[in-house]
């Protein structure tokens, strides 16, 4: 409660700006911090060219003092979009969410298949308040998440170039030495793919009735992706792999949740790479519409329609233009479902099964979710 009351006299404080000049703030900061970087590893490796002439002793010692003013320059402009960043950033992300309540997650009926539920997704869930993003797109980490009932994850992978992670698959928004690190204020700490992996798997563990999706857009290779999974103690056994149950042979049509949970395969793994002996690949399983639209109209254009799939997954990412409650709501996502029916980027009478949003926290998704569950529970009746 008291959180609540310093929010409101905060938004007493700043009235005269609107949400979406602040949250505009965010975005001219975190542009800032990864120019200035640009300029002066720019203006480094140019010393570095004259110096190296001279000599391999002075290449070496340009290098070093190239690195340390490179690493200056970004702390140094992080420093100028913190207080704007850090502070407008969490600030206008629960302002925006005042006072609204949100329902809990229901579990489905397990009698349901898998392509006849509906799952709450997070797009680019990485890129949270929580865990260190301050230009985001989520405001909680992914153990917040899963408390509340995400289900769906939507994750970008890359492989670290730069020390102290080279050779980790990461969780950045864009490259992780370029516009990640300008989305995180200049931090280079960079949340694992190990680490999500290991999280999940706990989930799993202790919710044995919870089935869990990731949907990975991939920059690294299948290879490394294959062995970061396979790295992590007992979360093989949940993997669900075309081996086990291709549904494209079986008309579309999925396990039930029940059949799901019996097998022990309850983390089913999309890609958009070369990725079958983890996962399903994204472009032959999923029908999609068009990301990153605030207009309805151009979101439901198709991105993907695959013959044979059943999955439907709906993007709307309107809240990271205009961080509004008001794009989230069960109702402005009917209109963007019914919109693309009509469109024919899914089939009339088809629900989305994976309701991908940003700012996950805004609008009460949930209680849409809850009810295209218990809507199709009662068809089986």
């Amino acid at each position: 409660m008291k959180s609540k009351y310093i929010l409101f006299f905060l938004s007493i404080a700043v009235m005269p700006m609107s949400a979406d000049n602040l949250w505009e703030k965010i975005k001219k900061g975190t542009k800032k911090v990864t120019k200035k970087t640009e300029k002066v590893a720019t203006k480094a490796t140019q010393d570095v060219k004259k110096t190296a002439s001279t000599g391999v002793k002075g290449a070496q010692k340009a290098i070093g003092v190239a690195a340390k003013e490179t690493e200056k320059a970004a702390e140094t402009a992080a420093g100028e979009v913190k207080k704007t960043a850090e502070t407008v950033g969490e600030f206008v992300q629960g302002l925006t969410s005042l006072g609204e309540k949100l329902d809990s997650w229901a579990l489905p009926d397990g009698r349901l298949r898998f392509d006849e539920v509906a799952y709450l997704g997070s797009h680019n869930s990485h890129s949270n308040i929580e865990e260190g993003f301050v230009y985001s797109q989520q405001l909680w980490g992914l153990d917040k998440q899963l408390k509340r009932g995400v289900r769906h994850f939507l994750i970008d992978i890359w492989l670290g170039k730069a020390r102290p992670n080279v050779g980790k698959l990461l969780l950045c928004h864009g490259s992780c030495e370029k516009e990640s690190r300008g989305q995180r204020g200049g931090r280079t700490d960079h949340v694992s793919f190990r680490t999500y992996l290991e999280k999940i798997k706990r989930f799993l563990d202790t919710h044995p009735k919870e089935i869990i999706s990731l949907e990975l857009e991939n920059y690294a290779s299948g290879s490394d992706t294959l062995k970061a999974i396979w790295s992590v103690p007992g979360l093989s056994k949940y993997v669900l792999i075309p081996a086990d149950y291709d549904p494209l042979k079986h008309d579309g049509k999925w396990p039930t949740l029940h059949e799901l949970i019996k097998m022990g395969k309850r983390l089913i793994i999309f890609d958009t790479g070369d990725s079958s002996k983890y996962a399903f690949g994204t472009n032959d399983y999923l029908i999609r519409n068009m990301y990153g639209k605030l207009n309805v109209d151009q979101a439901c254009e198709i991105r993907k329609k695959p013959a044979g799939s059943r999955l439907f997954q709906m993007n709307y990412f309107g809240t990271v233009t205009s961080p509004s409650p008001h794009h989230n709501t069960p109702e402005q996502l009917k209109k963007v479902l019914a919109r693309c029916q009509s469109k024919n980027v899914v089939d009339k009478g088809k629900k989305p099964n994976f309701i991908a949003l940003d700012n996950v926290h805004l609008g009460n998704a949930m209680k849409w979710v809850n009810e295209l569950n218990a809507s199709a529970a009662k068809r089986l009746k």
